[in-house]
């Protein structure tokens, strides 16, 4: 039987401790694990992050997709009205017997001048009387209206028409009201956003008399222009509500050389700004969004003095549009005036020999002001290309035939 040696003390304090050494080592690997794990989770949690609200991120691609579908579908909404424009001058060559067969002597066309009166009356010949009035209601939001109340509007007989432009090519006569008629009241979010629908309703009820072109279409927006727009129409009648573009066109003033002086700053058409802010929206009953919201808006109202590209006051064209200055009236189109911390939400009127815009909502970080005002609506009325004309009755107004 083999004796067990005694352990000196020096050979006792050399003996290693193998059993304190696996347990120190197995400390070791769960801490270091540990740490690996809470970095490894941090670089995820950054790697999350980035592709969430990096400059690439979800949230950001989301933003620039949804910007570029709108601005896809008003390009696609331009296209067709382009189309359907050409459509129409088509359609007219056609009731006329081909664009190259020139006028007959006694078309209306060739024997008006601008500022002429013309014998048109939007009673003539129509059996539907209900399409000679038209109520425009309160509305909300997600429903077309004025924002004020329910207004009704009939037909006034007793109009009297103006020549405000003429085509001698196609035989086309463009009408417009002497004077403007019917006071609407417009009101805050709900007015903005359907402005421009409820003048053209408005004014379509002149459309349908003897001699109206009722083929044509007309089209107008509704809705906030970043939140989208929509596109909705008028057909069957020869009549709409005459826009800031017409007198535009009449005057040769462009929009996009504007410039506005405010408090120091020089505001530019066109410009963008991007704004925490209340703005109208079609989502709500109200037609207020419920929340500021960051968004870009476009610098897009203007004003300008009529006698500034129109220089000789007394013209025709001009008393037509201004008057002596003293013309006031809504046309149907609206605008915004922005910057970094506001947008007005405009609506185009003529007053004092001025095309201008003003508000009728305007949103900050705080609210969404709401604004009414009651102004008159102008006709116009396109008439048929065929018309034609052999004198003028006893008030000095072209007659016209078909």
């Amino acid at each position: 039987m083999k004796k067990e040696r005694k352990l000196t003390e020096t050979e006792k304090l050399c003996k290693p401790n193998v059993g304190a050494g696996l347990v120190s080592a197995r400390r070791g690997i769960t801490l270091i694990a540990l740490v690996i794990t809470i970095i490894i989770l941090l670089i995820l949690a950054a790697i999350t992050i980035n592709l969430t609200v990096g400059q690439r991120g979800i949230l950001t691609r989301a933003q620039e997709a949804g910007r570029n579908y709108q601005e896809a579908a008003k390009r696609e909404d331009e296209a067709l009205a382009d189309f359907l424009k050409e459509a129409d001058d088509i359609i007219d060559g056609i009731n006329r017997g081909g664009s190259s067969e020139p006028l007959p002597e006694n078309a209306l066309a060739k024997k008006v001048e601008i500022g002429d009166y013309v014998a048109y009356d939007p009673t003539a010949g129509v059996t539907d009387t209900s399409k000679l009035s038209y109520t425009s209601p309160k509305g909300t939001g997600m429903s077309h209206g004025n924002g004020d109340s329910e207004q009704t509007f009939s037909v006034e007989s007793n109009t009297k028409w103006r020549v405000l432009s003429k085509d001698e090519t196609t035989g086309e006569v463009v009408l417009i009201s002497e004077t403007p008629i019917h006071e609407l009241t417009m009101n805050g979010a709900i007015g903005y956003l359907y402005y421009e629908q409820e003048l053209n309703e408005i004014c379509k009820i002149y459309g349908y008399g003897k001699g109206a072109n009722t083929s044509k279409t007309f089209r107008y927006q509704t809705g906030d222009v970043v939140e989208g727009l929509s596109t909705g129409t008028i057909t069957g009648s020869g009549a709409r509500s005459i826009t800031v573009d017409d007198i535009n066109q009449i005057t040769k003033f462009d929009p996009t050389t504007f410039t506005w002086d405010e408090d120091g700053t020089t505001y530019k058409y066109g410009e963008e700004y991007t704004h925490t802010i209340y703005y109208p929206t079609k989502t709500t009953e109200t037609g207020a969004s419920s929340s500021a919201t960051e968004r870009t808006d476009k610098f897009t109202g203007y004003g300008y003095q009529g006698s500034e590209y129109l220089t000789d006051a007394e013209s025709a064209i001009y008393k037509m549009l201004f008057g002596n200055n003293d013309l006031v009236y809504r046309v149907a189109s609206r605008g915004v005036f922005s910057d970094s911390e506001r947008a007005d939400f405009d609506v185009f009127f003529v007053h004092e020999g001025c095309a201008d815009s003003d508000y009728l909502c305007g949103g900050n970080s705080s609210f969404l002001s709401e604004y009414d005002d009651g102004l008159a609506v102008r006709p116009i009325v396109y008439l048929k290309s065929n018309i034609q004309t052999s004198s003028k009755d006893a008030s000095g107004a072209w007659m016209i035939s078909e």
